[in-house]
């Protein structure tokens, strides 16, 4: 496969050049623009934020957890949350679902 080189000179591509998300920051406050996009000063991240990455991890790996289609759900367990080893529960409908998730959301 060839590989064509970076063009280089007055054609090429600016590093400077708005992207959408750096228009909306200039035209919503220009000393905040200056701050991230110029100096590259990060805003601190918000407690709320990491929750939210934090929750959305949780929720994100129990619904992962995928079953052999003749097994049943590992009732109490998952890869993060061990529990009763070898029993099972068969998943065939929402209410076996809801009651599989309430077995891994321990009180």
């Amino acid at each position: 496969m060839p590989v064509i080189p970076q063009s280089t000179g007055v054609h090429a591509r600016s590093r400077r050049r708005l992207s959408a998300s750096s228009l909306v920051t200039w035209e919503r406050c220009k000393r905040d623009w200056f701050l991230t996009r110029r100096l590259g000063i990060r805003v601190a991240t918000h407690p709320e934020m990491l929750l939210g990455h934090i929750v959305e991890e949780a929720v994100t790996s129990i619904w992962m957890e995928r079953p052999h289609p003749t097994d049943g759900m590992a009732k109490c367990a998952a890869t993060w949350a061990p529990g009763h080893a070898g029993e099972t529960m068969d998943v065939d409908s929402l209410e076996t679902l809801n009651d599989w998730l309430r077995s891994l959301m321990r009180p």
